[in-house]
C-alpha cells in the first residue's frame, strides 16, 4: 500500500512545519504535491524536465485512454524541445 512503507526521518526535510515529519513515503509524497502544486489528488500526473520544471499541464486521474496518452505525448513532444 502506498501509505505503508516507513521510511527514516532524516531523508527527509520538512515542507509544511519544522516540525512536521511524516511517518510514510505517502505521506512525504502528498505533503510535496500539496506545497508544489497547490492540488491533493492522488494520482496526480506531473511531466517535469531534468531540472523540475513543470513541461505541460499536470492531470488527475484520467480514466479515457485516449486522452491520457495524448496528455503523455504532448508532454513528450514539449521535453524534446527543449
Amino acid at each position: 500500500m502506498f501509505f505503508s512503507t516507513k521510511f527514516t526521518h532524516h531523508s527527509y526535510p520538512a515542507l509544511r512545519y519544522e516540525s512536521y515529519q511524516p511517518d510514510y513515503i505517502g505521506q512525504k509524497w502528498q505533503e510535496f504535491q500539496q506545497k508544489r502544486y497547490n492540488q491533493g489528488a492522488q494520482p496526480y500526473y506531473v511531466i517535469t524536465d531534468t531540472e523540475g520544471n513543470t513541461i505541460n499541464k499536470p492531470i488527475a486521474y484520467e480514466p479515457n485512454i485516449d486522452k491520457y496518452k495524448h496528455w503523455l505525448l504532448s508532454g513528450l513532444e514539449e521535453f524534446k524541445k527543449k
